[in-house]
């Protein structure tokens, strides 16, 4: 390599460096290294490329380089006049001591000088999520084992063997870096990579929970013969109100209040009914409708002091408003109709506890009801296994929530949102974290975000999001910049357990999503559809017309009309009729003439 190919050129400091080549070019997101000659080799990434030559403005507010900056180029053998050179702009990966020696020769990195930013676990302890953008050359050197563990797919939808490093999410350190936020506007792959991170957490049998309110998160249908896994065996799919409710018996006070809480806020007077009710952990009633029936029996005795035989007013009248139990009542009575009840949660926690994922369908409303259950209760349950207080195995687990902002949104008063924010804070402790993907980063919960380690950033525009990832990753002023425009698929991972932010693509995922028909295909064939069954209707009315021999058909139209409900029991106004006898006239089956005193139809041979 010529020694002018790479040089450090123009004033430098501890975080950023400007180096001019002569020849080559580099990439954003590329990996080099710079040869201090005082400090050593220190690791950089590109940050900006750009080209001079003779012709560029200079001196101007928003000039790159300028004309003083060209002469020193010049000064260490970069003659512009020559033609186009390159410049880059470098941001320093490593922490070193002092500013980077102007004048340092860069060349470009082998394996072993990256390994310890790229990967802090090996490959069995590590989830294969997809590869690191812009690092063919280092690929080239890199151990076997680190090579063909994956495909992926270009952006003009082809399918490629790994031909750069593998992207390596080391799960076993979420005990420390808890918690992963998948984000990206429509179109942008989120849903695309969300998919592969649950498809790799199957394959390390991880017990995981998601919360799939779009239906797609199936995993049966295999992209590839030959690649990946199968993963039958690996997931089920339950539904609530179907496969999945509560098990009333189970409820204690606590969880109890919370699912009501659920159908609309408490006020603090009717917490205090409640719990005055329920002095209790444990209910002792055996079923929903037997509790309903509890509650009513007591606002009854409130309500007429004379009539009350069950000593309930006695007992309750000094501690009980009964306005606030009779909104309880209501609250409860939408909770018992919503069929939560008809079912249990043994499904779940035994397949969490054999090591599968578990995929939970149904309405938003529905997936938000029993959120507010089964995480709440999946929590609890790990954290007394974790704290001694019971020796019954419950295992650690992932929560995945897809759209997030539905579960946890900022502008949301939920229980669900209550309980994800203290497993956020605290979940680490106790085994249980938390992956959450949405359309809309800033619409989550702030302090919720501020607790997600690993952020998954893909193609992002609005304004809002963009300031929420400004101010929780470090995702640098040009990577912002280049947000809006990322290739589908492509994705920056801010990560605290390396401090730096990398460039990737998502692999391609063993399986896909279940298929889906094309709305505007689904239109056709129901407009279709619709065309034969109209057609189908006038032949009949053909048929019908010519064997009660009402041909030919003159102007009254209504004395037809009446005919075809005497004998066929069908009514069809004058309008209707007129419609379908143009229609058998337009297609061949009868005769339409105008003459001064109207229209006439004739058959056919007629």
């Amino acid at each position: 390599m010529n020694d002018l190919d790479f040089r450090v050129v123009g004033m430098t400091d501890q975080i950023e460096c400007f180096v001019a080549s002569k020849y080559d070019r580099l990439r954003i997101n590329e990996y080099m290294i710079v040869e201090d000659i005082k400090q050593g080799d220190i690791l950089c990434q590109v940050t900006e490329t750009h080209s001079v030559n003779e012709f560029m403005e200079s001196n101007t507010a928003d000039s790159y380089i300028t004309k003083e900056q060209i002469l020193k180029l010049q000064a260490v053998g970069y003659n512009i006049s020559e033609g186009i050179k390159y410049i880059y702009k470098f941001r320093v990966m490593d922490d070193p001591a002092f500013a980077i020696e102007a004048g340092s020769t860069v060349r470009k990195p082998k394996f072993d000088e990256i390994k310890h930013l790229f990967y802090s676990g090996t490959i069995d302890k590590s989830l294969e999520i997809g590869i690191i953008k812009n690092t063919e050359g280092i690929y080239k050197t890199c151990p076997v084992e680190y090579k063909n563990l994956l495909k992926i797919m270009d952006s003009n939808q082809k399918v490629h063997n790994q031909e750069e490093l593998v992207y390596l999410f080391n799960y076993y350190n979420m005990i420390e870096y808890p918690h992963i936020g998948i984000f990206g506007g429509s179109g942008s792959g989120k849903s695309y990579g969300l998919r592969v991170v649950i498809e790799e957490l199957m394959k390390k049998s991880v017990p995981t929970i998601v919360f799939d309110p779009h239906n797609q998160m199936v995993f049966r249908d295999r992209t590839m013969e030959n690649y990946g896994i199968d993963f039958s065996d690996k997931f089920e799919v339950l539904k609530v109100g179907e496969d999945l409710g509560i098990n009333f018996p189970d409820l204690n006070r606590y969880e109890l209040i919370s699912l009501i809480e659920t159908q609309g806020e408490l006020t603090e007077s009717m917490k205090s009914a409640y719990e005055a009710i329920l002095d209790k952990d444990s209910i002792t009633q055996s079923s929903a409708n037997a509790f309903l029936d509890y509650l009513t029996t007591i606002s009854t005795a409130l309500s007429d002091k004379e009539d009350d035989t069950t000593g309930y007013y006695e007992r309750f009248s000094q501690l009980v408003n009964v306005d606030s139990l009779q909104a309880v009542i209501r609250r409860f009575n939408r909770l018992l109709n919503t069929d939560i009840f008809l079912n249990t949660s043994q499904k779940l926690f035994e397949a969490l506890k054999d090591g599968k994922t578990v995929i939970i369908q149904g309405t938003q409303k529905m997936l938000n009801l029993y959120a507010s259950y089964a995480v709440n209760s999946c929590y609890r349950k790990r954290r007394r296994y974790v704290d001694a207080m019971t020796n019954e195995y419950f295992p650690i687990i992932c929560m995945v929530f897809d759209e997030a902002h539905n579960f946890c949104g900022s502008d949301q008063i939920s229980v669900t949102r209550r309980i994800i924010k203290e497993i956020a804070q605290e979940g680490r402790k106790y085994g249980v974290f938390l992956i959450l993907a949405s359309q809309r980063m800033a619409a989550i919960e702030q302090t919720i975000i501020a607790q997600l380690s690993t952020k998954f950033i893909f193609r992002i525009s609005t304004e809002k999001d963009l300031e929420v990832i400004r101010k929780e990753t470090d995702l640098s002023s040009e990577e912002i910049r280049r947000l809006p425009y990322l290739s589908n698929g492509d994705v920056f991972i801010s990560q605290a357990q390396i401090g730096k932010t990398l460039f990737a693509r998502i692999r391609l995922a063993y399986t896909t999503q279940p298929k889906f028909k094309n709305p505007f295909d689904e239109m056709y064939r129901m407009l279709q559809i619709n065309v034969e069954k109209k057609n189908e209707s006038d032949m009949e009315l053909f048929k019908m017309l010519k064997e009660d021999n009402v041909f030919p058909i003159t102007l009254d139209l209504f004395r037809i009309c009446k005919i075809i409900e005497e004998r066929h029991n069908i009514k069809l106004s004058v309008s209707e009729l007129e419609d379908k006898l143009n229609k058998l006239s337009n297609d061949g089956y009868i005769t339409k003439k105008k003459s001064i005193m109207g229209e006439s139809y004739y058959l056919k041979e007629e």
